[in-house]
């Protein structure tokens, strides 16, 4: 039987949507917890067998809110590098350029946002830009070297 480990909306010393405070919260929560995924992958790589990603719907008082979350098959989980790879997902990551991604929102005084990207493929673009080799032959951030 799988169970579930929640990990949270956005890298935890970055600010992010706020149930009940942030103007379309929704939109922007959704697009927060898509571009976590995306840096994760990004930082640890995709999943190995018996673990995926997952969005997680929470209901409160005032709406529903989404964190990324990954389901853990115990059936299909594999050796020690599944358990690693939980291990990293786990701490999270602390912000969003270390994955190398633009956060995707910008918050702002008056409980005002700007949306820094159109949407979670924009920011992945961006971050391949971002993680490509410079120009002698490093890459940032240094994990992404094999």
């Amino acid at each position: 039987m799988p169970y579930y480990i929640e990990i949270g909306a956005a890298p935890w010393n970055e600010d992010c949507a706020q149930l009940g405070q942030t103007p379309d919260f929704a939109t922007i929560n959704r697009l927060e917890v898509d571009a976590y995924r995306g840096a994760m992958i990004a930082a640890y790589g995709p999943p190995p067998k018996g673990i995926t990603f997952a969005i997680r719907s929470n209901p409160h008082d005032f709406g529903t809110y989404r964190e990324l979350a990954v389901k853990v098959d115990k059936n299909d989980f594999e050796d020690a590098t599944a358990a690693e790879y939980l291990d990293k997902l786990e701490n999270g990551l602390t912000s969003w350029i270390s994955a190398g991604f633009t956060a995707p929102v910008s918050y702002l005084p008056g409980a005002q946002t700007r949306r820094n990207a159109a949407n979670v493929n924009d920011l992945i673009r961006s971050a391949m830009m971002v993680t490509r080799p410079l120009s002698d032959g490093r890459f940032f951030p240094a994990s992404n070297s094999t």
